[in-house]
């Protein structure tokens, strides 16, 4: 579990839980590096642009049959500047940093992954200008801090109700099964103090069609059960991975 003082951008909106994936009408082309649209079985870029609301657009860049390279937001269908969250990939899909633009710039905290996956680095941004960086120390465990108040956010039921969920729910997209495309997407999202999820995206991308199956199921799950500490429900940052395999 990783609470949230760090993340805290993420629901400078309001924490009531919305879907950013699910049931989005997406538009989808593929293309060449220099952007020339191509048919599909040549392409080297899958691109999904979302209408998420009103004054929310998202830009999803793939590779044709990769994982994600970018992921930027926008406030107009014109996709003519950044504004809200952008995440950069590394190129194993895995996220390399992320955080918000402003009218174009980047602004407030921005989180830097290593190739392990750990959050190493913080930067924090004022009108697109890098004003300070912090470094993201390993927690320590605190010997003197009484064990039994702490408690990380898990799926209602524990294991088996998510195992269960998932083999009931999990629609495995004809494109990846025709193509044999396997492995685990990991999704980030925050769990509310009431059990309600928000603001997933995809941590560890595999495939666009796979990486939109894991949204779907993470974004429609039932309430989890919320992170505690010190007796009380709180917000908690949590990572989630989703396995796609098929059978021989």
């Amino acid at each position: 579990m990783r609470l949230l003082p760090f993340l805290l951008l993420f629901l400078s909106t309001g924490s009531a839980a919305q879907q950013y994936y699910a049931g989005k009408k997406t538009a989808i082309r593929f293309t060449d590096r220099s952007g020339e649209k191509i048919k599909e079985e040549e392409a080297d870029l899958l691109i999904a642009v979302t209408k998420v609301n009103d004054t929310l657009f998202r830009k999803d860049v793939y590779k044709a049959y990769g994982p994600l390279e970018v992921s930027h937001s926008y406030k107009t269908n014109n996709l003519d500047e950044l504004h809200g969250r952008t995440i950069e990939y590394k190129k194993n899909g895995l996220a390399d940093q992320f955080g918000f633009y402003l009218n174009g710039q980047k602004e407030g905290e921005w989180l830097l992954v290593n190739d392990s996956g750990r959050i190493y680095k913080k930067q924090y941004f004022l009108q697109g200008k890098l004003t300070k960086t912090e470094e993201v120390q390993r927690p320590a465990m605190d010997s003197s801090k009484p064990l039994g108040d702490e408690f990380e956010a898990q799926f209602t039921g524990g294991f088996e109700a998510w195992r269960n969920y998932l083999q009931t729910n999990m629609n495995y997209p004809k494109k990846a099964i025709k193509l044999e495309i396997t492995g685990t997407v990991t999704i980030s999202f925050i769990v509310n103090k009431d059990g309600t999820v928000n603001y997933p995206f995809p941590y560890r991308s595999v495939y666009y069609y796979l990486d939109m199956e894991a949204l779907r199921l993470i974004e429609n799950s039932p309430a989890w059960k919320p992170a505690y500490q010190n007796n009380q429900p709180v917000a908690s940052f949590f990572l989630q991975g989703i396995s796609f395999k098929l059978s021989n």
